[in-house]
């Protein structure tokens, strides 16, 4: 897969050993997803994401911590 932070395709071999190439275009910039699911939280009032819970936020910002220490 070329590019994985925002892939555009990917090579791939299926079960008979035959190369294909699957094309995913690029729709939207990369907060795209994070501000539509904010903005549906807000127009229903929640405070919290299933999708992104704040327990997996926090971690997600220990492990930056984390590294950034050891730079």
């Amino acid at each position: 897969m070329d590019d994985l932070h925002r892939p555009q395709f990917a090579h791939l071999i299926d079960i008979n050993g035959q190369n294909q190439t699957i094309h995913i275009p690029f729709e939207h910039d990369d907060f795209f997803s994070q501000i539509k699911q904010f903005t549906e939280l807000y127009l229903t009032g929640k405070s919290q994401s299933s999708i992104m819970p704040l327990t997996d936020s926090l971690a997600c910002a220990q492990i930056l911590d984390q590294i950034k220490a050891k730079i």
